[in-house]
C-alpha cells in the first residue's frame, strides 16, 4: 500500500521555506497530528535557542502542491498543566 506523502512547508512572515522530501502519513485524520507533533518540536528547539517561533506556519501540501492544512505554531504550544497557576499564586 503507498501512503501519501505530505510536505510541510514553513512561513515565516513573507518568508517560505519549502519541505523538499516531505512525510507519508498513513492516514489523513494524522496530518494534524503530525503536524501539532513537528511544531512543538520545532519550538522546543527554538526555546533552547532563544528563538520565538510561536509566529511561524506549517502550509502542509499533498503531492499535487495544494495546501491541505495550515497550523500556526502557537495552536501546537501544550497547555499548562491543570492547577499550576494555582500552585504558583500560593508559591507568592
Amino acid at each position: 500500500m503507498v501512503m501519501p506523502r505530505y510536505y510541510f512547508h514553513i512561513r515565516q512572515g513573507d518568508i517560505l521555506i519549502q519541505d523538499p522530501e516531505g512525510i507519508e502519513v498513513a492516514e489523513t485524520e494524522a496530518l494534524e497530528e503530525e503536524a501539532v507533533e513537528a511544531a512543538r518540536d520545532l519550538l522546543a528547539d527554538g526555546d533552547l535557542q532563544g528563538l520565538d517561533r510561536r509566529e511561524w506556519l506549517y502550509e502542509i501540501a499533498d503531492e499535487s502542491g495544494a495546501t491541505v492544512l495550515t497550523l500556526l505554531f502557537s495552536d501546537a504550544v501544550e497547555p499548562d498543566l491543570p492547577g499550576a497557576a494555582d500552585r504558583e499564586s500560593k508559591a507568592i
